[in-house]
């Protein structure tokens, strides 16, 4: 899994993970990563949140592109 390095303004949670025998982080299947952002208001920290889910990559990912869609 390629999580993003020096993501300063973005936190991310990871649930559906494990780790292999490198020591490295992968998906264990299920619902994997929740990317979040605090900014001046919605529109912003919405936009923060997706470039960085937008950085983050592996094998069959899959990523909604209507949470907070509608705010403001």
């Amino acid at each position: 899994m390629g999580l993003a390095i020096g993501m300063k303004k973005q936190k991310i949670f990871h649930a559906g993970t494990t780790t292999n025998s490198e020591g490295e982080v992968v998906t264990n299947g299920g619902r994997v990563l929740s990317v979040n952002a605090v900014a001046k208001n919605m529109e912003l920290a919405r936009s923060v949140a997706y470039a960085g889910a937008k950085r983050i990559s592996f094998k069959d990912v899959y990523m909604r592109n209507d949470i907070a869609k509608n705010v403001g």
